[in-house]
């Protein structure tokens, strides 16, 4: 982007059709990208051992070819450049290698890890040949410099993510209008200096130097006379026994009373009823017939697991519950890290409210569950790497169980899953989530009719005996 935050696309470049760029390996220890890269022990394709997660999916898109005896990484679209800059980036020179266009202007949020709660927005735009970085605060984009940049974006407690301009102005209307590039070049300070004012602090009075060997004198004390406090009345002399209490009365002895016998109440006589107030007699009562019970809902609501009464028990059980939570939520945020839905928004917020339904400690099992129940289709983790990584077998085996592998009959598989109460519990939790009203919302109508067909199914199959 060369002038103004409202253009994404500069010189109306469609990005989907960049011819591709090969770069011979002897210009990689100078490429901001591929500095990164090695060639493979096999030779037939590049390495990134430095890479985060969620740089892989486009750094596989990068293949290696070779032409009269050079290698040559081809990169085959224009890629988001503000994933891999570094410290070793050189923050004043060109936004991107030679031979990239500028890249366009791009909007990200800061969110927390169960990602309810977005702690800053953020943006990157080229701006005269120069990539520069943005915070929104207090209504105007504030520059943060790439170490600001790079700061908020690889901090572990949180997660970093792209949304588009549209989605921003839902939330921060006009931070897709306003320019980054005013007359007064705004920073953290003056945006925090238009707010806060600095207090007015008098000037302490300059006292005379004095060496620390010349003798203090001080200032004779004065002895404390009646004259010293004209308004107070000395007090009038009294008899020391006019200050003492009053002897004390000992207590007159009386003697025991005999106790008097209560005289008992007259009984009332029996008063028979009238005819009319009379209770009848006693009927057998007829056999009532059963009431034939309702039918189940569609969305059958889910016995929680049974919690234990020993308090050894229970103690170990909270600590076991914190431990495999703690390793769930980090095997989730990092494989979900630069997943989308279909309204937008980042896949881990609807993990994060699917295992929100059940207790984390008392229910731990179908907790966990819940984080990973995604996990093994969405990302190239597997079963092993969540067994090496602590998770109890259990829970990678309903884990699995709710994975769908490909070509699978989506009947069998349901069937398989309601045979398991926990698989069960959280697969109907995850299909209330994924079609809830607030989120059929944002979704054309074709769509909408097809996760609700979608759920209807699932419930169906879910809720057979």
């Amino acid at each position: 982007m060369d002038q103004h935050p409202a253009q994404p696309d500069p010189g109306g470049l469609d990005i989907e059709t960049l011819p591709s760029i090969d770069v011979p390996q002897s210009e990689w220890p100078g490429h901001s990208l591929l500095r990164r890269a090695r060639i493979n022990a096999v030779g037939d394709g590049i390495e990134w051992p430095d890479a985060r997660y969620e740089q892989l999916p486009q750094l596989r898109e990068i293949s290696l070819i070779a032409d009269d005896g050079i290698l040559y990484a081809r990169l085959a679209r224009q890629f988001n450049f503000d994933r891999f800059v570094d410290a070793a980036t050189d923050e004043y020179g060109p936004a991107q290698p030679p031979g990239h266009v500028p890249d366009r202007q791009r909007f990200y949020t800061r969110v927390t890890d169960n990602g309810f709660h977005v702690v800053g927005v953020f943006s990157a735009a080229t701006i005269a040949g120069r990539r520069r970085y943005f915070q929104w605060l207090t209504g105007a984009w504030v520059e943060i410099g790439l170490s600001g940049f790079l700061y908020v974006r690889d901090d572990i407690d949180t997660h970093f993510s792209e949304v588009t301009g549209t989605q921003l102005d839902e939330t921060q209307p006009g931070a897709t209008t306003t320019s980054m590039t005013g007359e007064d070049v705004r920073t953290a300070d003056t945006a925090q200096n238009q707010f806060v004012i600095e207090p007015t602090v008098e000037p302490s009075p300059t006292l005379p130097p004095r060496s620390m060997f010349e003798p203090v004198v001080e200032p004779p004390i004065e002895p404390l006379t009646a004259a010293t406090f004209p308004n107070i009345a000395p007090p009038t002399p009294v008899n020391i026994a006019d200050l003492l209490p009053p002897p004390a009365i000992p207590p007159q002895q009386v003697a025991p009373q005999p106790p008097v016998a209560a005289e008992p109440e007259p009984a009332a006589a029996p008063v028979a009823p009238a005819a009319a107030e009379r209770e009848p007699a006693a009927v057998p009562a007829a056999p009532v017939a059963p009431v034939a019970a309702e039918p189940e809902p569609v969305a059958a609501p889910v016995a929680p697991r049974s919690a234990p009464s020993d308090p050894t028990v229970i103690s170990v059980l909270k600590e076991t519950a914190a431990i495999q939570r703690s390793i769930a939520m980090a095997l989730a945020t990092v494989a979900h890290r630069s997943d989308i839905d279909l309204i937008g928004a980042p896949m881990i917020d609807h993990v994060a409210r699917v295992a929100e339904t059940f207790d984390a400690t008392a229910d731990y099992v179908r907790h966990c569950v819940a984080w990973l129940h995604d996990v093994l289709e969405r990302s190239d983790v597997t079963e092993q790497d969540l067994l090496e990584a602590g998770i109890q077998p259990e829970i990678v085996d309903i884990v699995s169980l709710l994975t769908r592998r490909d070509g699978a009959d989506r009947g069998a598989w349901l069937s398989a899953i309601a045979a398991n109460p926990d698989a069960r519990a959280v697969k109907i939790s995850a299909v209330n989530d994924n079609a809830a009203p607030w989120r059929l919302r944002r979704l054309d109508a074709a769509t909408r009719s097809a996760l609700e067909s979608a759920r209807a199914e699932a419930l169906n199959l879910l809720n057979r005996p």
